[in-house]
């Protein structure tokens, strides 16, 4: 029988998929996954970075980054201290991660100079 992952179990941020909700502490969507901030040639996570509505793109640190599963992005702080945390935040490699149902599969943005 083959294992297979359900919505809430834990997944690695290399699985993480495009358009996943990320979730305050308290329970309200922030904002869907655009992409993610680190190394994945030396394994180093860094971050995500979302889309929000009106506030349009947005980085989040991996220190406020409690749990990441199939179904959501789970944060350890609350909606009120989503935009503080985000704001102070520079990534420093994105990877740009295909739409979800689709195969994970992270790349370089080519169209970054900060590589």
């Amino acid at each position: 029988m083959a294992f297979v992952d359900g919505p809430d179990d834990e997944i690695s941020y290399m699985a993480l998929q495009a358009g996943t909700p990320i979730l305050s502490s308290d329970g309200q969507t922030i904002g869907h996954v655009a992409h993610v901030l680190g190394d994945l040639e030396e394994d180093v996570f860094d971050g995500i970075g979302y889309r929000h509505g009106l506030l349009g793109q947005r980085m989040l640190p991996r220190h406020v980054i409690a749990l990441i599963t199939r179904s959501a992005v789970h944060l350890s702080i609350p909606a009120a201290e989503v935009q503080e945390a985000s704001a102070t935040y520079s990534e420093e490699r994105i990877y740009t991660a295909r739409e979800r149902g689709k195969k994970a599969r992270w790349g370089k943005d080519e169209d970054e100079e900060r590589y």
